[in-house]
């Protein structure tokens, strides 16, 4: 369940303990969050957002049509930048990053299992 996933990562990143805990780097709050998805996606982070009390603006970006999803007091709203804007094109490098580290973990996790152990 994609939605409840990401709940459970906003929850646990935001959480109080974290916020005051021994990483200090948890303790700074980010300006903006950008989410992979859409509406759903968006809906699903501010929702885990509230649950925690913490109060960032939350954009989506929806990978088919390239559109910016911007909630506002629980509702979403899409923004249509033109492909050509280098604003779009920022968002998207941000995503395509994302993207790329998520996938080089991924593979690094999987070639740990495979090791054998010595």
């Amino acid at each position: 369940d994609d939605y409840a996933m990401m709940q459970e990562v906003f929850r646990r990143r935001f959480a109080q303990k974290n916020l005051n805990g021994k990483d200090a780097s948890f303790s700074k709050l980010p300006e903006l969050i950008i989410v992979d998805g859409g509406k759903g996606q968006v809906k699903a982070a501010g929702e885990a957002m509230s649950e925690v009390s913490v109060s960032i603006p939350i954009i989506g970006l929806a990978k088919r049509f390239e559109h910016i999803i911007v909630q506002n007091a629980g509702e979403c709203r899409e923004i249509r930048i033109p492909i050509t804007r280098p604003g779009i094109h920022i968002v998207q490098r941000i995503r395509d990053e994302s993207h790329r580290f998520a996938h080089l973990y991924h593979v690094l996790k999987r070639k740990k299992a495979y090791l054998p152990k010595i």
